[in-house]
């Protein structure tokens, strides 16, 4: 398992309809965002207008800019360093890119069980946030590899384990 050192973590994290994030020169950690209301987004120069349920994975030193486009902002957001660049590679998301989570609420709560966790730190807490960590990045790279997604997704996969289990039926 791959260990993250997150140094920060929001869950629904709320900001006015004024908040204007300005990083000329980025983070000096990976940011990742989920972001649940529209958004503008500046990255590279280049004007980026974001839906409800985009995501986007900022690797280090990233400039970008960020505010809510005409209503509140509310986002999850969590800084963090993976402790072995390499096996983090392995997961092949795409960074600084823009991309849509199908059905995105396991996003918000692994980043809401990472927030808890830094929080309190109770027992061995670093190594459930580096699961929780790892099972994010896990179910994203499944949905952008194109495997079952959508409203359904579970429902068919009970089935299909149903199914397998009781072929007689």
């Amino acid at each position: 398992m791959i260990h993250y050192n997150v140094i920060r973590a929001k869950h629904n994290g709320k900001e006015k309809q004024d908040f204007k994030l300005v990083r000329p020169t980025g983070t000096d950690d990976y940011l990742f965002l989920h972001f649940k209301t529209p958004v503008i987004f500046i990255l590279f120069d280049e004007v980026h207008h974001i839906s409800p349920g985009m995501c986007i994975l900022l690797s280090p030193g990233t400039p970008h800019v960020f505010f809510p486009d005409n209503c509140e902002l509310i986002h999850d957001w969590m800084h963090f360093m993976p402790t072995d660049y390499n096996d983090f590679a392995k997961f092949k998301i795409d960074i600084n890119t823009f991309f849509t989570a199908v059905n995105p609420s396991f996003i918000t709560t692994a980043i809401k069980r990472c927030e808890h966790e830094l929080l309190y730190k109770d027992e061995l807490y670093e190594e459930f946030i580096s699961s929780e960590v790892s099972g994010m990045f896990i179910r994203l790279k499944r949905q952008l590899s194109g495997g079952i997604t959508g409203y359904y997704a579970d429902a068919l996969k009970a089935l299909r384990v149903e199914i397998y289990r009781n072929p007689d039926k």
